[in-house]
């Protein structure tokens, strides 16, 4: 396609599933989606995972297969034109779409929360597990911690489960299954973190401290984060945190 020729096409998608546009082009961008796609080209070219706002110019292509890759239903719309399409308006344009939303309805929103009491000797400390296998990567948005007793809390990769297991991740959406992720807690038993701390801090007697990183904390198949104290003498500390599922 050449010229200025302006086209838009909706596509509807089942978790995973695909669907074929049979347009030409040398232009696309996604107006609006649910979730992320990856866009294969007829020539043999796969962009993705891409979402709304983004896209390819300067192609020659006489199709499109959308594809999802969010895991759950997933549509939108995709504006196609001609090489001599200008698109300066979209470039930069944020999103009408409440990603936010879009996640915990379609159920890959979830909230973790453990609240350890540890024995004396021992430091507090809960983890939240991806499990080798799970075929999906948590994405951590926030996090907070709070102790009974005045301690430094840190927040830090962890790559071996340890303590006891408790329920999975809460899902948002309160008729929602639950998270591919575990939660552990641990009271009496010795450990210790795997990296640096993404979020840390010198918390006070029943005070907390909380984040919203500006970056989201990518936990694969097979990792962790972990919320460790270092008071010994037994109280009590909480760990939070707010995350979405994607699939690897």
């Amino acid at each position: 396609m050449s010229g200025n020729n302006v086209q838009f096409y909706d596509f509807n998608l089942s978790a995973g599933g695909s669907q074929w546009l049979p347009v030409s082009g040398a232009f696309y961008r996604i107006i609006s989606s649910t979730g992320p796609v990856s866009i294969r080209e007829d020539v043999g070219t796969t962009v993705g995972p891409i979402s709304a706002g983004q896209g390819m110019r300067n192609r020659e292509f006489g199709g499109l297969t959308v594809s999802d890759k969010s895991g759950a239903a997933n549509k939108g719309t995709l504006i196609i034109a001609g090489s001599d399409f200008v698109d300066d308006r979209i470039t930069g344009e944020v999103s009408t779409i409440d990603g936010g939303k879009a996640r915990s309805i379609a159920g890959n929103a979830f909230v973790f929360n453990v609240g350890p009491n540890n024995a004396a000797g021992f430091a507090a400390a809960g983890l939240l597990w991806n499990p080798a296998g799970s075929g999906r990567r948590l994405v951590v948005k926030t996090s907070r911690m709070s102790s009974t007793q005045a301690q430094f809390i840190g927040m830090a990769r962890k790559l071996a489960t340890v303590g006891t297991i408790k329920p999975a991740g809460i899902a948002a959406k309160m008729t929602g299954a639950a998270s591919v992720a575990v939660a552990y807690e641990v009271t009496n038993t010795a450990t210790a973190v795997d990296s640096g701390y993404f979020h840390s801090a010198n918390v006070g007697a029943n005070g907390s401290d909380s984040v919203v990183f500006q970056e989201p904390v990518i936990v694969q198949p097979g990792e962790g984060v972990m919320w460790l104290g270092n008071v010994t003498t037994a109280g009590a500390m909480q760990a939070s945190a707010e995350y979405f599922e994607e699939i690897v």
